[in-house]
């Protein structure tokens, strides 16, 4: 998903830098620790949402399906 997240660094931050706000979000583990942003909320009100996580588990369980799918048509075809 990084096309999303640069589509974001490129379009959104340079309204962001220098606000405060509070940030919801994972702190992820793996070959390099980082943060996912979920939610940031400015101190203006303001609320900004990372819609990259529900979009990646979507593809995945969506890609699932389809595989067990064709899986299914595959074995009742030799039949």
């Amino acid at each position: 998903m990084g096309i999303l997240e640069f589509l974001f660094g490129w379009l959104k931050t340079d309204k962001l830098i220098g606000k405060r706000g509070k940030i919801v979000g994972w702190y992820r583990r793996g070959m390099r620790p980082y943060f996912e942003m979920r939610r940031l909320v400015l101190e203006d009100g303001e609320v900004i949402n990372s819609y990259v996580y529900p979009l990646a588990q979507f593809l995945v369980y969506a890609s699932m399906m389809t595989g067990v799918a064709l899986l299914v048509l595959q074995v009742l075809a030799l039949r």
